[in-house]
């Protein structure tokens, strides 16, 4: 299958970086130039903010249009493929940033899922014992588009049109934590990250004519 062919990390960055050479090739012909670093990060956050529309879809908060599990699938493999590009082109390495926020090596999705879960569940015993109950996937969903915020703005710091101090740092641990929120929301939606960062890819590919 497909999804066993995918879940390695390293699969994901070289894969995914060779579908924004694709796309960049096609913004040079259609728009006489390739998107800026800011475009992107523009790009990431409008998908973002549609996984936050998806998810109250899903849960039946938003009018529903039958197809919410298939499109909310797809926007978390493209918010992930979106973090594989932004941390290249901030001359970030992909695999310290999740070493970073998770605190261990992890080289494949089968990890970054499972320690997304511990990590999740002990935050949980954290909203239970100060809030009483835990947070909703709603409210899960606020906190990831929060984070995916402040990367938008850490990139603006980085490009030196906002004045910020450890921009980096905060940089390699955003990054890190949003791949964990979009693990989270996977597992919360009951859908697999594995199947949907692989089937994102897949089907990008396909779409642009990319040899794997």
């Amino acid at each position: 299958m497909e999804t066993n062919k995918i879940i390695e990390l390293e699969n994901i960055v070289n894969r995914s970086l060779k579908i924004r050479v694709a796309y960049h090739e096609l913004e040079q012909k259609h728009h006489g130039g390739r998107w800026t670093v800011e475009e992107d990060a523009l790009a990431f956050l409008t998908d973002v903010g549609l996984v936050g529309r998806l998810v109250m879809s899903y849960e039946g908060r938003w009018p529903l249009t039958g197809n919410e599990k298939v499109e909310l699938k797809h926007k978390l493999g493209e918010v992930f493929w979106w973090i594989v590009v932004l941390t290249h082109r901030c001359n970030i390495n992909f695999n310290d940033a999740i070493t970073t926020f998770f605190e261990i090596d992890i080289k494949t999705l089968n990890e970054v899922e499972r320690v997304s879960q511990d990590i999740r569940e002990s935050y949980h015993d954290a909203e239970r014992a100060f809030h009483e109950i835990i947070w909703s996937i709603e409210e899960d969903a606020l906190a990831f588009i929060t984070d995916a915020g402040l990367i938008g703005r850490n990139i603006m710091s980085l490009q030196g049109r906002w004045p910020k101090e450890d921009t980096s740092s905060e940089l390699l641990h955003k990054f890190g934590e949003c791949v964990w929120w979009i693990a989270v929301l996977a597992l919360r939606s009951k859908l697999d990250i594995k199947e949907c960062v692989a089937d994102f890819i897949s089907k990008t590919e396909v779409r642009l004519l990319i040899n794997k």
